[in-house]
């Protein structure tokens, strides 16, 4: 056999074994699409609930909450659903695609992006980051919920799986952060925002825990600085 024949045998046998990996994580950790699942008003009502409310993004890192951080660069706001009767409904709504109850979410967090900025690959798992969970337990799902169109790149990507979600204005996608049958993160669920080259972009962020929820969430500090929404 030539170097040439073993060289191109070589390389087949690389590409077959790349794509038994891909397609053996993906049959594991399943990540649902959901195009449609917010209507155009609904959408628009949560950016403007959520502009006059952003702050720079936080993160939970080595187990503390509100840490500023260059991984995560973009501005938040979480949303009272108490009393809005549309945020209800998408909670609502929710519960139902992820067969859970409304008692387990989190407040929803809207999360806008300017040119530039972006999300580096994370787990949304807050026990990954040594944090104590509490009766609440640990964020068994997320579910993120695109809000606009009219922007390039920031995509939603999974390393892990070789998956990168397009985002589409009223698409849910639907993911499992902890290994079925337990507690612990999955590393299937590791993912990023990635940088948005143009426009602007905005997203909701649902996460579900394993039990009802305490009062309050997580990262809901009032503190930090304003953010403008150009």
């Amino acid at each position: 056999m030539s170097a040439a024949v073993a060289l191109i045998a070589i390389v087949v046998l690389a590409v077959v074994a790349r794509v038994g990996l891909v397609v053996r994580a993906r049959a594991r950790y399943p990540i649902r699409e959901m195009p449609g699942f917010l209507s155009d008003a609904e959408c628009a009502h949560l950016i403007e609930l959520a502009r006059p409310r952003l702050r720079q993004s936080a993160i939970v890192a080595d187990g503390v909450r509100g840490t500023i951080d260059t991984q995560r660069r973009s501005g938040s706001a979480f949303l009272d659903q108490a009393g809005d009767p549309i945020v209800q409904g998408i909670k609502r709504r929710i519960a139902e695609l992820t067969d859970t109850k409304v008692d387990r979410q989190e407040r929803i967090q809207v999360t806008h992006y300017h040119p530039g900025e972006r999300y580096a690959p994370h787990f949304d798992a807050l026990g990954a980051s040594g944090l104590d969970t509490g009766e609440a337990g640990d964020r068994l799902w997320t579910v993120i919920l695109y809000l606009n169109d009219g922007f390039s790149g920031g995509a939603t990507v999974f390393p892990r799986v070789w998956r990168r979600v397009r985002p589409e204005r009223g698409k849910a996608v639907v993911f499992r952060n902890l290994v079925a049958g337990g507690s612990r993160h999955d590393p299937l669920s590791l993912h990023a925002g990635a940088t948005v080259r143009g426009g602007e972009k905005w997203l909701s962020n649902q996460w579900i825990r394993e039990h009802q929820r305490f009062a309050g969430a997580i990262g809901a500090k009032r503190g930090g600085s304003r953010r403008r929404a150009r």
